[in-house]
């Protein structure tokens, strides 16, 4: 998992670009009970990615 930099909207940004190319999005981006809103996708090379970031 990777922790995202940016603003929380940054890393729906970032989802809605990789939708935009042959990225498949497994699911998010998505608030998680625990504190972190998440989204995970597949790269043209089939490895699973997710990326995290804290919600504060």
């Amino acid at each position: 998992m990777a922790v995202w930099p940016g603003s929380i909207s940054a890393i729906t940004l970032f989802v809605d670009d990789l939708a935009a190319t042959r990225v498949e999005l497994l699911n998010g981006p998505m608030d998680r009970e625990w504190g972190i809103r998440t989204a995970s996708f597949r790269d043209p090379g089939g490895h699973i990615w997710e990326i995290a970031q804290p919600l504060e």
